[in-house]
């Protein structure tokens, strides 16, 4: 069978590698086909040298994007629709839909602006309107002609919902010519905070069950066409069963062995703009305070967020990695695996990492802020975290400090909880199931369902 991955970017190879190494397992011809070639950043390599060194025979190369004379039109009608999307009732992201001002026509910007043209247009008979709209918009002819040429058995698209013309516009002419197609959602804020589904894939991978229900509910996905996978890019997480040199690590990292030291994990700029100011009231208080003075505060940057960091100083504070962040290759995986493992607890504003943390089975602690008030609350995705029920919540400083002291102390009051939210959220299908391989699994069966 071969079958063809699109992606965005080379860089979305760090959710698929796990599924692409499980089909070539099994003898399946695998193609990845990424479309933008004009930003690419240092993120782009690190996942396709892992993914070749781990697997051979997967081609990797830039395909046609979409650019004919229907090209304008298609990015102004979805451009729109992905501006509606956040105000459907229950969306809990609105805040989020001026990304999509600069897209839009200046006109059609100042008409959406009244609020019965949303309701309109969220309707059904709007969404109905542009379901024809995009009906009646024809393939791309240098798409449809390349998929006739390779003749894939099925197109799996990846992150799917991120740009208005690519991805979507290689699973449209799919269909068209038969071939089944997929759509993976790569990470669990996707549906909140980025745009729709123009055209529906034959099935949506999702990591459970509530993002089943988000993608239900705020993209009218049909039930019978999700697939609930888990979190696809957590595989190695799980698979961290060797040995690594205690005293090694820690001398890598700066502190002398067997020090307590407390994680903290930054979120994207986007997120929390510069914590470097957070993190000095943050240290300040745990220094301060009797109960966890010995502690070491580690600061993990975020992989797009290192330059803030560069040059920081502050006693009993260190600042870990700087560069190889990004855990997209073994060594990386296993720092931070280990940086993880070997911390008291975890603290973060609003980031994939507590989830990651979970895994691992450390203490997570959130901090509420008014300063983050915009980024936590008022983001979608970050009542997973607050109605998880597996982080200990804190909404100031000196309350998070006492939580801490608590753990320290061997008070884990949120481990059955973390446990539980693992298996429901991470890996549904149970903690020994690899997510790469059930997900491979299920693409294989894809063809025989649509024959």
């Amino acid at each position: 069978m071969k079958i063809l991955f699109v992606v965005l970017r080379p860089a979305y190879i760090i959710h698929i590698r796990k599924i692409i190494i499980s089909l070539r397992k099994k003898g399946n011809t695998v193609e990845v086909g990424f479309l933008d070639s004009h930003n690419k950043t240092e993120f782009d390599n690190g996942p396709v040298e892992y993914l070749m060194s781990e697997t051979d025979g997967v081609l990797i190369r830039q395909i046609p994007n979409r650019e004919d004379k229907w090209t304008n039109v298609v990015k102004a009608v979805r451009s729109v629709a992905n501006y509606l999307i956040y105000f459907r009732d229950g969306h809990k992201s609105r805040s989020l839909a001026v990304r999509f001002h600069n897209k839009l026509p200046y006109f059609l910007l100042q008409l959406l602006q009244a609020p019965f043209v949303k309701k309109i247009l969220n309707s059904v008979v709007g969404k109905a309107v542009f379901r024809y709209l995009e009906r009646v918009i024809p393939e791309d002819k240098t798409i449809l002609a390349w998929l006739q040429k390779n003749k894939p058995d099925v197109v799996i698209a990846c992150p799917y919902i991120f740009s208005a013309v690519g991805e979507i516009d290689y699973v449209k002419s799919a269909k068209k010519l038969g071939i089944p197609t997929g759509a993976i959602i790569p990470s669990w804020d996707n549906l909140t905070t980025k745009g729709s589904f123009h055209v529906l894939p034959d099935t949506t991978f999702v990591w459970n069950d509530k993002l089943a229900s988000e993608a239900i509910k705020l993209h009218d996905i049909p039930k019978e066409s999700i697939y609930i996978a888990g979190a696809f890019k957590s595989d190695y997480l799980f698979a961290q069963n060797g040995s690594f040199d205690k005293g090694l690590f820690f001398d890598n990292i700066g502190l002398e062995l067997n020090s307590k030291y407390i994680l903290y994990l930054c979120s994207s700029a986007n997120i929390t703009s510069d914590e470097t100011e957070f993190v000095k009231q943050f240290a300040t208080t745990l220094a301060n305070s009797p109960l966890t003075k010995q502690l070491k505060l580690v600061v993990r940057p975020h992989p797009l967020g290192t330059a803030m960091w560069e040059g920081f100083d502050m006693e009993n504070v260190v600042v870990w990695p700087l560069d190889n962040v990004l855990p997209d290759n073994p060594s990386s995986e296993r720092d931070y695996y280990y940086q993880l493992k070997y911390c008291e607890a975890v603290v973060g504003i609003n980031t994939s990492a507590l989830l990651e943390a979970a895994i691992v089975d450390k203490p997570c602690v959130t901090i509420l802020s008014d300063k983050y008030k915009y980024t936590q609350f008022g983001l979608g995705h970050f009542h997973h975290l607050l109605n998880g029920g597996f982080m200990e919540i804190s909404d100031d400083l000196d309350k998070a400090v006492a939580i801490i002291a608590n753990i320290t102390d061997g008070i884990d009051s949120r481990k059955v909880e973390r446990n539980k939210f693992v298996k429901e959220f991470i890996r549904p299908h149970g903690l020994n199931k690899e997510v790469g391989e059930i997900t491979g699994d299920y693409i294989e069966s894809m063809t025989k369902s649509m024959s």
